[in-house]
């Protein structure tokens, strides 16, 4: 008899402790499948908010390449998207959604004539209005990519830019 009472101890210890094993089981699975769904929903994405501002005249668009490397930023190769936005007053707008995380860097142009290239003179001097992310310019050139460069890590991230034109 006492044997038995020992048995049915040791078994209520175990069945006492049971509630504690399935919560903590299932806590497990849980986890395990909240990390499984984050993988295959694959890394995190947001959008790229820019607004352009100081068009001189409201025709044509405005031409928004966003890079996502320095090879991509320099070479005006391998975008990872581009953009054609309408002009009012003198301002335009665009959102990139569904963009990964990561370092990117914006190269804008007004394209008055609605060609699809950033027109220049002989010398390669850009005859239409220009900007870069960050505002950044350069001193015979384009921008750097350090310069221009900013990092996507929130879900929006905006960036307002202004035209500039060599020699005003």
């Amino acid at each position: 008899m006492e044997k038995a009472r020992l048995a049915l101890r040791r078994r209520g210890r175990w069945l006492a402790l049971a509630p504690a094993l399935l919560l903590w089981g299932a806590s497990v699975r849980a986890e395990g499948e909240a990390a499984a769904a984050a993988e295959a929903a694959g890394p995190p994405t947001g959008a790229v908010e820019v607004l352009v501002r100081g068009a001189r005249t409201d025709e044509g668009v405005v031409a928004i390449q966003l890079a996502v490397s320095k090879e991509d930023y320099e070479e005006g190769l391998g975008l990872h998207e581009l953009a054609r936005a309408p002009i009012e007053g003198g301002e335009s707008s665009w959102r990139f959604e569904g963009i990964p995380y990561g370092s990117y860097a914006l190269r804008i142009f007004h394209d008055a004539n609605a060609n699809g290239e950033l027109d220049t003179n002989f010398m390669g001097i850009p005859k239409e209005m220009f900007a870069f992310s960050n505002n950044a310019m350069g001193r015979f050139g384009p921008a750097s990519w350090e310069d221009a460069r900013f990092e996507l890590d929130a879900p929006v991230v905006r960036q307002e830019v202004e035209l500039e034109k060599v020699g005003r």
